[in-house]
């Protein structure tokens, strides 16, 4: 069985783990109305709450002390200003962000910053096309999962060593034994994931689709199917997959299934993720930006929000295809 080429890092919302204490500043209105932009962030507070990784402060408590503070709120934008907020309200982290609406696109950002460190720790951003609603229902969601997530050190790091070997040098690491990799993680009693990952080779003869695994080349087509089973003896609450593509593949669009998940794509290495069709933004000589629809092969990661807890003993399966490049 061909071994996996590229890390499979899982995420567990877990309220064993201690909470962080956060405050957030409603968000800047660009192109929506402030109202939009407050019912927006409110819905944020809501979703950062159930990921069970902070303890938010509440919207009005953070307004009354900055109103006893007599602090300045309008035009704080700056780390330094929300750091200053941060120490007024005894938090550990803060979270600002801004609401956009550019055509028919609308885009959330969103950064988590340290008050101690004054460093940003995370940051997240959402783009999507439609009514603003869809923010409401999915968007402030998807912002909260990336920034309760952040990137596990020893995944980034593993990915930027993959992504600079090509597809010779990764065939060393090949294992024919036949038995798929299997990653575990959060030994503890409770909820235990367990992921198995296998490939085959989709556009072969039925004997490659039966066996899978083998000896690549360029232009194969590979399908990989991860299969996550919650081995442990309690819930698990809506677990999240992040996988990182090696360098030597590129992703297929619209080959990525799931079974009641959402599912996000990364096409800056992990740092944001938001749905299928992504965009970007580019500069040119004369200072013009751009926006432009991403190429499938320039995603670096596929994120799935599975949306249904786990109860023990019961599984979910995620798919997706690449392409072999020459």
């Amino acid at each position: 069985m061909f071994l996996r080429l590229f890390l499979l890092t899982v995420f567990i919302f877990s309220s064993l783990f201690a909470q962080t204490q956060i405050a957030v500043v409603e968000f800047q209105a660009n192109g929506v109305s402030q109202i939009e932009a407050r019912a927006l962030t409110d819905r944020l507070v809501l979703e950062l709450f159930k990921t069970g990784e902070f303890t938010v402060l509440e919207r009005e408590m953070l307004d009354k002390i900055i109103d006893e503070q007599k602090f300045q709120l309008s035009g704080c934008t700056s780390t330094e200003c929300l750091i200053e907020i941060g120490r007024l309200a005894n938090v550990q982290e803060i979270i600002a962000g801004s609401v956009s609406h550019v055509g028919s696109t609308y885009s959330i950002s969103a950064r988590l910053i340290s008050i101690e460190t004054g460093k940003i720790i995370r940051i997240a951003s959402h783009d999507q096309r439609g009514e603003i609603d869809d923010l409401l229902t999915s968007g402030m969601k998807n912002i909260a999962i990336q920034l309760s997530l952040g990137t596990v050190d020893n995944t980034a790091e593993s990915y930027k060593q993959n992504a600079s070997k090509d597809l010779a040098s990764k065939q060393e690491n090949i294992n024919n034994s036949g038995i798929p990799q299997t990653v575990e993680r959060l030994a503890h009693s409770g909820p235990r994931l367990n992921i198995s990952i296998s490939d085959k080779k989709f556009n072969r003869s039925e004997n490659d689709l039966k066996g899978g695994g083998g000896t690549y080349s360029p232009g194969d087509t590979i399908l990989y199917t991860i299969t996550a089973t919650n081995v442990g003896d309690a819930i698990m609450t809506n677990p999240v997959i992040t996988d990182p593509l090696p360098g030597g593949v590129s992703f297929i669009a619209n080959s990525e299934e799931g079974d009641n998940a959402e599912i996000v794509f990364s096409i800056d290495g992990g740092n944001s993720y938001a749905p299928w069709p992504m965009y970007y933004s580019v500069r040119d000589s004369r200072g013009i930006i751009t926006r432009k629809e991403a190429r499938a092969d320039m995603v670096t990661h596929i994120r799935w929000i599975i949306q249904e807890n786990l109860e023990a003993g019961e599984f979910n399966i995620s798919k997706f295809k690449v392409v072999v490049n020459p």
